[in-house]
This record gives structure tokens, sequence and C-alpha cells, in this order.
């Protein structure tokens, strides 16, 4: 009976130990020797009173060591150095698409148009100066032509108005007791008037040495008319002459050599390919020409 009793009361006891165990047991981290030596007891040999006796001597042990330790400064807190890292966000992705061949292809066409335009528009100036150089070219011989003529033209008038000039000459040929029938508008006078226009083709010096001979042929008719009044006026022929008229005589016959040495000067500035000349190769003597002749007889005679 009292066997049955006591293994029947072992168990109990046992649960009983252990909720004391688990009741009495510190829990505070502070205790940690003091919970060392609580779990050192085997509470299961203990009898219930004794257990509760232990654990209440224990828990009264407990509040003697905590003021103790209690009353011990905390360890100071670690204080550690915080560093922030600045964490950029990463750059925007851009992505660069292959540039498009059409505006180059474009660029590259017009161009090319551009360029044939430019030769075209070349050639077709090259084919105007072109022609434009070959009409210059026949201008310039027709003027060149045209300037000929007109040199020629001027050439065959000096020679036809000496040859006139020294046909109006021998009118003179005259004894001192005779008129002189002068034809005061004759041709050759009328072309010198105009020598400045109708011989510029033959260059200045011709020209100033024409103008001279022009000029001398005023002076040789106003010398025949002063000679002729008397003669107009019915004058004695008696072979009275006066000193005044002889010197008029004088005066004509020697106007008319000069005015032929004026023209051998001005044909001398003509070029000699393109003097006229006698058959034999010499070149025309105007003086010859146009000055009296010999001593003629005396009228009187």
């Amino acid at each position: 009976m009292v066997s049955l009793a006591g293994s029947y009361a072992q168990p109990r006891l046992l649960q009983q130990s252990g909720a004391l165990q688990s009741l009495c047991a510190p829990h505070d981290s502070a205790l940690a020797p003091l919970a060392l030596a609580w779990t050192a007891v085997d509470y299961t040999k203990l009898l219930p009173g004794d257990a509760l006796l232990v654990c209440a001597a224990l828990l009264g042990a407990a509040p003697a060591q905590a003021p103790g330790q209690r009353g011990a400064r905390a360890p100071a807190p670690v204080k550690h150095d915080t560093i922030y890292v600045a964490v950029q966000s990463p750059p925007p992705s851009v992505t660069v698409e292959a540039p498009s061949d059409t505006p180059t292809i474009v660029l590259g066409f017009a161009g090319a148009l551009l360029l044939l335009a430019q030769l075209w528009i070349m050639k077709r100036q090259t084919e105007a100066m072109d022609k434009q150089t070959t009409l210059l070219a026949k201008q310039t011989a027709l003027e060149e032509q045209q300037a000929a003529w007109r040199r020629d033209e001027a050439l065959g008038t000096l020679y036809r108005m000496a040859f006139d000039l020294a046909e109006e000459f021998r009118k003179a040929n005259v004894g001192i007791f005779d008129s002189i029938p002068a034809n005061y508008d004759t041709h050759p006078r009328q072309v010198l008037r105009q020598a400045s226009a109708v011989f510029a083709p033959l260059g200045n010096a011709f020209v100033m040495a024409v103008n001279q001979a022009g000029m001398r042929l005023d002076e040789y008719f106003l010398a025949v008319e002063r000679y002729n009044r008397p003669f107009r006026q019915q004058a004695r022929r008696d072979g009275d002459v006066s000193v005044d008229n002889q010197a008029d005589y004088t005066s004509v016959q020697s106007i008319r050599g000069i005015i032929g040495g004026d023209l051998d000067l001005a044909n001398h500035q003509i070029p000699p390919e393109l003097r006229w000349k006698y058959s034999d190769g010499r070149d025309y003597s105007f003086r010859s020409m146009c000055s009296q002749p010999p001593p003629m007889r005396d009228s009187r005679e």
C-alpha cells in the first residue's frame, strides 16, 4: 500500500518540482550566477516542502545581490562614426541612332546637278566667247580693210590734187605784161580747205604739211588777185609797169615753188611702199611741177 502510494506520489512530485523550477527560475540576465546555482539543485530528490524552502532561500538571496549590481555604472554607449555615402543615380542612358544617309545622298545628287549645270554654262560661255572672238577678228579685219581703203583714197586724192594744182599753176606762165587767168575756186583749193578730214588716214605729220600747203595756196590766189587788179582797170600797156605790179608778179611766181615744196614735204610723210612714183621709180617732184619754167621770151620783143 505504502509503496504504491510512494510510486504514485513521485510523478506528482516531479511535476510540482518542474513547475516550481520554472516558476522560481530567475529571468533577469543580471542574476546569471544565481541562475547557475538554481539549476544545480536537483529538485526531484527534494520533498515539496523542502523544495519550497530552497526556492525561498534563493529568491531571498537574489534581492541582496541585485542592488549591488544595479548600483554599478552602466558602460558608456559605444559611438560609431557614421559615414554617409552619397549614392548617385546612374546618368540617363542616351541611345544614339545611326545617322540617316538620305540627306547626304540628296546633297550629293544636288551637288552633282549643280556641277553639271555649271559645266554646261561654262561650255555655253566658252562657245559665246569663241563666237565673239571670231566676230571681233572679222570686225578688226574689216576695220583694217576699211582703213586701207580710206588711206588709198586719201593717197589718190593727194596725187590728183597735186597734178591739178600743177596744171592750175601753168596758167601763171605768162609774161609780166599779161594777166593770169586763174580759177579761184579750183578743185585743189577746195580739197586743201578740208585737208584735216580728207587726209586724216595718212597721219598727223602729213596733215600738218598739207595744211601748210593749203595756207600758201590761199596766199597765192591773193597775190594773183593783186597782180590782176590793174588789168581789170584797163591800165595802159605801153610798157610802163609799176614797181608794185612787178612785185606782185614776183610773189606769184615765188609762191608757186613754195607750195610745190610743201607738197614734197607731205609726200615724204607717206611710207615709201605707198608713194606714187614715176615710171623709173623716182618720187614725184612737186616743186619742179609747180614752179615757173625757165625764163620765157619777153612779151615786148
